[in-house]
């Protein structure tokens, strides 16, 4: 009808898979990094955990503001964790600057947006890690890949990482971060936690006394004096 509703019997023969999609505007997002995109495939072993980790690298400042992952079952909890500067083939070796779990109710691709933004400079590397934390949950990725140092997996959250590229038809996991270019740091004292020297930031810095340092205001700090 008018509305988008028409009517289906629950006895139709036609009846196989039902699927829902939700979308967002194509441009909410300024940069996707990812991995995957030609043939899906899954790995999967009873009873075991899987955590699948992406290392990328910043291509310009900007602002981590989601990640997406794939799920293949209904109510699968997640863990999203983000790292940065990780040792070379060492997800989560780094600083882990973000934790974030829930829980997936439905099978499917998912896009879970941050309850942080996460500052990224250009040329420093970042993972994002999933951990589906379901015993004999499929974590899915793409075959035939084999560039190595970038796709990790590792079992039952014991951090001893696999590189994908290792497998004999090469694997990546798929897990995607999307940035924007809102680039800029709080004014607060998650940020600056020492009280003198935030009001120093936000005294001789933060030109226009939002709280906030806009990627205009850092490109003009040349020096900071801290000598009194």
């Amino acid at each position: 009808d008018e509305n988008g509703y028409f009517y289906l019997s629950y006895y139709d023969a036609t009846i196989n898979d039902i699927y829902s999609v939700e979308v967002v505007e194509s441009n909410k997002y300024d940069t996707i990094y990812q991995y995957d995109g030609s043939k899906a495939n899954g790995l999967m072993f009873d009873n075991y955990v899987f955590t699948g980790a992406n290392i990328f690298e910043a291509e310009k400042n900007s602002m981590l503001d989601a990640v997406s992952f794939y799920t293949t079952e209904s109510d699968v909890p997640y863990i999203i964790y983000v790292s940065k500067n990780d040792a070379d083939g060492k997800p989560m070796s780094g600083k882990i600057v973000h934790t974030q779990s829930g829980n997936m109710s439905y099978a499917g691709y998912h896009i879970v947006e941050l309850s942080e933004e996460i500052l990224l400079n250009k040329g420093e590397t970042f993972t994002v890690s999933v951990c589906l934390n379901k015993p004999g949950t499929m974590l899915i990725g793409d075959m035939f890949i084999n560039e190595t140092g970038r796709s990790f997996v590792c079992v039952n959250n014991d951090l001893e990482w696999i590189d994908m590229s290792t497998l004999s038809s090469g694997f990546d996991i798929a897990v995607k971060a999307f940035t924007i270019d809102n680039y800029y740091i709080n004014i607060d004292d998650k940020i600056f936690p020492d009280e003198i020297f935030r009001n120093y930031i936000s005294e001789c810095f933060d030109t226009n006394e939002d709280l906030i340092l806009s990627e205009e205001e850092i490109s003009q700090v040349t020096s900071i004096d801290v000598s009194n």
